[in-house]
Order: structure tokens, then C-alpha cells, then sequence
């Protein structure tokens, strides 16, 4: 090898592993920065304060190598320097990061808002009141800092910056949308954790093994009782102790024509066919009232999949029995097994006493002071994405401000481009615990008051054949009510929820045209309804043909929060 040669191998070493020690204390800073907001979180003011200094410290090191030569001689080349400039950008987001949006909020009340007493988490409300300016001014330096990460240039061929480059874009853009998110909620907090007085909450553990339109069947429930900022959990118990019918209440002429006919208002069975989480969070109210005789101050569902992804930062629960419950057994055990070990009818206490058990010690571990509070935090962000917690205040001040987050899940009221395909279980069984689906939605361009869309849904049934199921996992567990199939056969009511002013031009089933679906309106968007039964290890494709409007707005294309994630396909295109 020349001398050359060897020269320009030595620099191109040399340079690499500079840009990687650059890079790698931006990705010390990242580190850091997170666990300065975890330690805010678990009202840790002084280790916020030290992480937050690290950070600084880290992105003052990857300023100063990129800023060296040779780097900043090797950035000045086009196209070969691309590395250095995406570094470089990189850390000068991160700076910007700290001083504009986290060390403001480690220096504010924020700090002091979370602590812990006497083994509980306790929020304080003083400290929560006073930090509501910080979070205000917090919001729009950390939307530009998001968009400043986002215009940060890909390096054009160095893969492990660009992988660095998108981590900070995601920490930038999750952070902005935290923000904004709690500093909408921050004038309503207060009260709703009881500033004013004490505060009970409906808790509702719902079901996904059968699908209504919020998620699942409520399978439980505990009473979340908040005081002057303490939260505790009180008076587990399973839906046996409900009766089948409550007096209804009125949830107008719509709402009936579309779910009358399973008296929705007056069984909790059926109180979340719809989507449209208040409508379930009002009914739900309403039962719980008549039952107990306490009018709760609103309602929070969540169910086992968003309690999985708490427990991988809780850590472990071990029963009064030993049995250790942790995020990878959690669904199986809730939403399936239980059915297979209390096979019976007359086991079926039983079995909702210790779905209970489980259900409680995951919360008490939750609420539990832990150092795994950013764990803990990032569970709970990826439950909220998956639309697995939704949250109703029953005090309409509240309730205007909960609307404006994702938590409120609304079947919306604006003409933007819309699909939402709603799966209830048509059974009684707990068979969508094996359900998997694929969701499209295709719409033309944007030229003419009115465009071509369709929407397909591939719904599979993943359930083994041949299986010895249990009668209540099948369900219809009567000779005059089981539907025909081989065991595991699934059956559901498959609804679209269309853009506003959508028209149905045809809907097929695995090709097939049906000769019509059942025609609806729920909030203003015209809603398609067909049943669907599906064999073990057999699918059912559903397609929606339409014409619908060209309607300003993003498209949305919200999922269901059952057991098994959904692929989904969105290819509609903006139109102003």
C-alpha cells in the first residue's frame, strides 16, 4: 500500500471515529435529558437539576469535536461532508432543547409537582397551579425545536448518524406533543384531582378478547378515589355483580336508532358499541349510580394491553397465590388462559375475583413510588398512541379541556377526510383475542367537489382448530343460539365510520357483493354496518366503495384498541 493510500485509510478512520464520538455525546445528551425529565416525574428536583447539567456538559463536547479540525474542514465538502453538517445540526438542536424548554422547566414549580408520601405518589397541587406558566411558555419553544430537528439534513452516507438524526426527532416531536398536551390540561388538573374536595372516578377495565367499539367489553371495575392530589384504588369488582338492566338514559334519537335495538343505555354489556368514549363514559355513569348509589365525577378505561406496557417499567407483581404476573404474561394470562383454567360456569367467580387480583396489584405497582418512572412514563405514552386509556370528567369545564387531548376519544364532528372500522363481537365470546387486522383506506386527488374512496378491512382469525374451548370463550353456549362452524369460528358486526357526507356505492365480502349494509349516522358520519363470520385460521376481506366529498383537512384513520395490533395503509391525499 502506497503512502498515500495509507494516508487517506488513516484520515478516513480517523474522521469516522470522530464523527462517532461526536455523535456519541449527543447521544449522551439525549440520555440525559430523559432522565432529568424522569427524575421531574418522580418530583426528584435535585437529580433533574444534575441530569440537566450533564446534558449541557455533553452537548458543549459534541459542539467542540464537530467544530475541530479536521470535521469542520471535511464539512465544508459537498455531499462527503454530509455527516458533519447532520451532527452539527444535531447538536445545536440539542443545545436549543436544553436551554429553551428543559432547564426552564427544571428551574420552575414543575419540578416540585410530583412527591411521595408515606409509600404513595401524591401530586402537588400548589406547586401544579403555580408551574402552568413554565408549561404555557415550555410549548412553543419545544414545537420549534421539533420542527428545527426535523430540518436537520439525513447525512448521505453515514447510517449511524442518520439513525442518532431520528431518535432526536422522535425525542423532540413526543416531547412537543407532551407539552402541548399537558399544558392544556393543566387549568383543569387541580380540580380533577381534588383541590376542591375529594374525587371518585370511575375505573373500567375493559375486555378486548370481546371487541366493543372503545376496545372491549367492561370486564371490571375499582373506584380511583382522588384527594387533595393522593390517588388510591378502592372497591375492585368484576361485572358479575352488575344486573343486565339499568333504567336508560337519554343519549338522543341517533344514538338510539344506531343501538337501540341492544339497549345500550340500560346494558353494560353494550354501553360501547360506539366508538365515542363519552357516550360509554355517560352510560356507564349512569349504571354505577343506580348500583352503588355514588355518582362518580367521570370515568377512566383502560384494559390488559396498556397494563402490560406499565408493568415493563413497574416491574413484576406477585400475587397472594406466588403467582408472578409481568408485562409478557399479563394479556395471555387475562384475555385468554383464565378462560381455559376456569373452564366452568360455576368457576366463573372465580375467575373475575382473580382477573381482579391482577388488575389491582398492576395499579398499586404503577402507583407506587419507583425509579422507573421514564419506564414507566414511555408505557404509558405508547398506551395513549394505541388509544388504550381513554378519560371522561362528567364537569363540562373539564370535559372541554379533556376533548382538546387524545385521552378524550371522540368520534369527531369536522368533514376532514375519516375512516374508522369498529369490530363488536357478535358472540358473546371472548374469540377476538386471536383477531387480526388489516386496514386500507384509498381516496382520489383532491381535483372536483367530490373524489373516489374506498375502505378494506382483512379480518383473521388466528385461532388454532381443533381446540377443546371453553363454552364461554366461544360463546352463544346454547343449542338454540350457537351459530354454525367448527369451534373457534368468530362472528362479528363489522361497522364504517365514513367521512361526513360519504355515499355507499357497493360493499363486498371476499369478493362477493352484499346486496346492501345496514345504513346508520353517528356525530354526522354515515356509518356501514355488515356482520362477519370467519373460520379458524380463515380471513374475510371487507371492502367499502364510495364517493365521498373532497374535504379539507388531515386524514384520519384512527384503530380500535383490541388484543392484536392492526396494520393499517393510508393513502389519501391532503387537500387544502
Amino acid at each position: 500500500m502506497g503512502v498515500v493510500a495509507l494516508f487517506v485509510l488513516t484520515l478516513c478512520v480517523w474522521l469516522g471515529y470522530s464523527l462517532l464520538g461526536a455523535r456519541s455525546a449527543i447521544d449522551d445528551a439525549s440520555e440525559h435529558a430523559e432522565n432529568a425529565k424522569s427524575a421531574l416525574l418522580r418530583g426528584d428536583t435535585a437529580i433533574a437539576r444534575q441530569e440537566a447539567s450533564d446534558a449541557q456538559d455533553s452537548v458543549a463536547d459534541a459542539r467542540a469535536k464537530v467544530g475541530s479540525a479536521p470535521l469542520s474542514w471535511l464539512g465544508a465538502i459537498p455531499g462527503v461532508g454530509s455527516p458533519v453538517v447532520t451532527v452539527e445540526e444535531m447538536s445545536d438542536v440539542a443545545y436549543r432543547l436544553l436551554d429553551e424548554v428543559l432547564v426552564p422547566l427544571v428551574d420552575s414549580p414543575a419540578s416540585t409537582v410530583l412527591s411521595s408520601t408515606g409509600g404513595e405518589r401524591r401530586v402537588d397541587l400548589a406547586a401544579l397551579r403555580d408551574s402552568i406558566p413554565a408549561l404555557n411558555d415550555a410549548v412553543a419553544p419545544a414545537a420549534s425545536v421539533a420542527q428545527a430537528a426535523d430540518e436537520v439534513p439525513r447525512s448521505s452516507w453515514f447510517g449511524r448518524v442518520n439513525n442518532a438524526r431520528d431518535s432526536l426527532v422522535r425525542q423532540t416531536a413526543d416531547l412537543a406533543e407532551q407539552l402541548g398536551n399537558v399544558s392544556r390540561a393543566a387549568p383543569v388538573l387541580p380540580q380533577m384531582l381534588g383541590a376542591d374536595g375529594p374525587r371518585n372516578y370511575l375505573m373500567v377495565f375493559q375486555t378486548n378478547a370481546e371487541a366493543r367499539g372503545t376496545g372491549g367489553i367492561l370486564g371490571g371495575t375499582a373506584i380511583l378515589h382522588v384527594e387533595n392530589g393522593a390517588i388510591k384504588v378502592e372497591k375492585p369488582a368484576s361485572n358479575l355483580e352488575l344486573q343486565l338492566h339499568y333504567n336508560p338514559i337519554d343519549l338522543g334519537p341517533e344514538f338510539q336508532k344506531m343501538y337501540g335495538q341492544w339497549d345500550a343505555t340500560a346494558n353494560w354489556q353494550n354501553a360501547n358499541f360506539s366508538p365515542h368514549f363519552p357516550y360509554a363514559a355517560a352510560i356507564w355513569r349512569s349504571i354505577w349510580a343506580q348500583h352503588t348509589g355514588l355518582t362518580v365525577d367521570g370515568v377512566i378505561a383502560t384494559d390488559p394491553v396498556a397494563l402490560s406496557y406499565l408493568l415493563f417499567g413497574a416491574g413484576p407483581v406477585t400475587l397472594p397465590n406466588g403467582e408472578v404476573i409481568d408485562s409478557s404474561n399479563v394479556v395471555p394470562i387475562t384475555q385468554n388462559e383464565a378462560y381455559f383454567k376456569f373452564r366452568a360456569e360455576s368457576e366463573q367467580p372465580a375467575r373475575k375475583e382473580y382477573l381482579q387480583e391482577i388488575s389491582k396489584a398492576v395499579i398499586d405497582a404503577v402507583n407506587s413510588p419507583s425509579d422507573s418512572m421514564k419506564t414507566i412514563v414511555a408505557g404509558l405514552g405508547v398506551a395513549i398512541d394505541e388509544g388504550r386509556l381513554a378519560v371522561w370528567s362528567a364537569h363540562p369545564e373539564e370535559q372541554q379541556a379533556l376533548e382538546s387531548l387524545p385521552i378524550a376519544h371522540l368520534v369527531p364532528t369536522d368533514p376532514a377526510p375519516y375512516a374508522n372500522v369498529i369490530v363488536n363481537n357478535g358472540a358473546g365470546g371472548k374469540l377476538d383475542y386471536y383477531l387480526q387486522r388489516a386496514i386500507g383506506y384509498w381516496a382520489g386527488p383532491c381535483a372536483g367537489p367530490t373524489r373516489d374512496s374506498a375502505v378494506s378491512v382483512v379480518l383473521t382469525n388466528t385461532a388454532p382448530p381443533g381446540l377443546d374451548y371453553p363454552s364461554y370463550l366461544v360463546g352463544r353456549r346454547t343449542a338454540e343460539t350457537q351459530y354454525e362452524g367448527p369451534p373457534g369460528t368468530n362472528r362479528s358486526i363489522v361497522s364504517l365510520f365514513a367521512t361526513e357526507g360519504a355515499t355507499l356505492k357497493k360493499v363486498t365480502i371476499n369478493g362477493i357483493q352484499l346486496p346492501f349494509a345496514l345504513t346508520t349516522t353517528e356525530r354526522g358520519h354515515p356509518v356501514y354496518t355488515v356482520p362477519v363470520v370467519i373460520e379458524p385460521e380463515k380471513s374475510a376481506t371487507v371492502i367499502w366503495e364510495m364517493t365521498e366529498p373532497t374535504a379539507p383537512g388531515t386524514p384520519q384513520l384512527p384503530v380500535q384498541p383490541l388484543v392484536l395490533p392492526a396494520a393499517v395503509a393510508l393513502e389519501v391525499p391532503t387537500c387544502s
